[in-house]
Formats: structure tokens, sequence, C-alpha cells
């Protein structure tokens, strides 16, 4: 399998968004303060961005099937590098794939720009919480299939200790633990419905559950005080919308 220039420099691309999120993590928590003027806002800076964008995009799918495949083969052997297997679940597809064109998208638009000082607090704030929600609902496939691996709660990083100082290392391992059980139960729910759909929708719901103040898992809370719900629901939901017109595409790559 030959992997190109143009492949590599997209893996390498998307490592560095991994390093740049984390870093913006502290310019949100500073602008917790930050609230619409209505209750109205909310909604129509969901309609008019988010559902816009999703909207264009799964008519992609649809409008360019041929170059949607070509790029969906292209990623296929990019993760074959990483993982260095062959077999390439079509739900890790799906999720690098969402990964790629909206959560990095999200996060340029969101992050980058206001670093360069192009966007206003607003844009940031409603950009930082919608790549949020996509993040918190792609995560789940991740989750699900690294639930096995011991590194992955080897590497394992709760707080940021830079930022905001660390946990004494009981509450860590009580964190662990309570990781260890919630990438069980996504493993068993992706073992169940291997197309991805139902964990999918129970990420989604998870949100929408917490925001409604009826939260299902009490110990491992995805919304931050100092966000606005309704973003980070609305990421949620792209997520889902696209991830289940995606996955029919990813069929015979």
């Amino acid at each position: 399998m030959q992997i190109t220039d143009e492949q590599k420099k997209l893996a390498e691309s998307n490592k560095q968004i991994v390093t740049a999120w984390t870093g913006m993590f502290r310019k949100r928590e500073e602008y917790g303060y930050y609230r619409l003027d209505s209750k109205e806002a909310p909604d129509q800076m969901i309609a008019d961005i988010v559902g816009s964008s999703t909207r264009i995009y799964v008519t992609r799918l649809h409008t360019n099937a041929k170059e949607i495949k070509k790029n969906l083969r292209q990623l296929r052997d990019i993760i074959r590098l990483d993982t260095v297997t062959d077999d390439v679940p079509r739900p890790l597809i799906c999720a690098r794939a969402i990964t790629q064109d909206l959560l990095v998208t999200s996060m340029e638009i969101g992050l980058h720009e206001y670093a360069l000082g192009e966007i206003g607090i607003g844009t940031f704030v409603f950009w930082y919480d919608v790549a949020h929600g996509l993040s918190h609902t792609i995560g789940a496939v991740s989750m699900a299939l690294d639930a096995k691996k011991e590194s992955t709660y080897r590497a394992m990083t709760f707080v940021d200790t830079e930022e905001r100082g660390a946990f004494p290392k009981q509450q860590q391992e009580i964190d662990v633990i309570r990781w260890r059980a919630e990438a069980a139960r996504a493993a068993q729910l992706l073992h169940d419905d291997p197309s991805g759909f139902t964990l999918i929708d129970e990420a989604v719901a998870e949100l929408e559950a917490e925001a409604g103040g009826r939260p299902l898992h009490k110990d491992l809370l995805a919304i931050e005080p100092f966000q606005i719900p309704e973003f980070v629901i609305a990421g949620a939901q792209t997520a889902q919308t696209v991830y289940k017109a995606l996955y029919p595409v990813t069929e015979n790559l």
C-alpha cells in the first residue's frame, strides 16, 4: 500500500489540531460569563449557520458521490498507516471523516480566526461549543473501538496540570475506573449495532438529558458549566445527522 505525501501531511495536520484544541480550552473557560442577549438568539444562530452547513454537507454526499468515495478511500489508507492494519471499521472511517471535514473546520473558524483577531468573543464561543458537541459524539466511536486497549488508559490525562492543577492520585484512579466502565458500555453498543447508529444516538441523548438537568451518567458530565448547552447539542446533532448519511457511502470502498 502506497501512502502519498499529501496523506502524510493530513495525518500530521490532525495531530496539530488536537494540540490546538487542548490549548484553547482555557480561553473558552475565561469567557464563561458570556451569554446571548435573548432566548431566541441560539436557535437563530444554529439554524442559520449549523443547519445550513449540515444540509450542504449531506447534499454533497449525494451529488459528489464519486469524489467522496475517493476521499474516503484515501482516509482509510491513512488509518491503515496509523493502525498498521488493513481491517478498518466503517464507523472509524466515518468518525475520522467527520473530524477532518467538520470538527477541524469548526476549530479553524472559531479558534484560529479568533487568535488572529478576525472574529469576536461571541463567534468564538459559538464555534467552540459546537465543536465540543461534535467531538463528544464522534468520540464515542473511538472510545468504543479502543475500550480494550490498555494503552488508552495508561496515556489518559484527565486534567492539564499546567492549566488547572492536578487531581490527587486517588481521584485520577477513580476517573480511570469510570472511563473504563463507560468505554465498555460504548463497546457493547457498537457490538450490538455495528453500524454505530445506536452508539451515536446514545451519545446525543446523553448531552440532551444533561442539558435538561437529567444527566444519565452523573459521574461523567460532558457539558462544562461555562458552556452554552444549545450550541453543544447543535454540534452533537450535526455529527449524528452527518454520520448516518456518511455511513452508507463507506460500503465497498
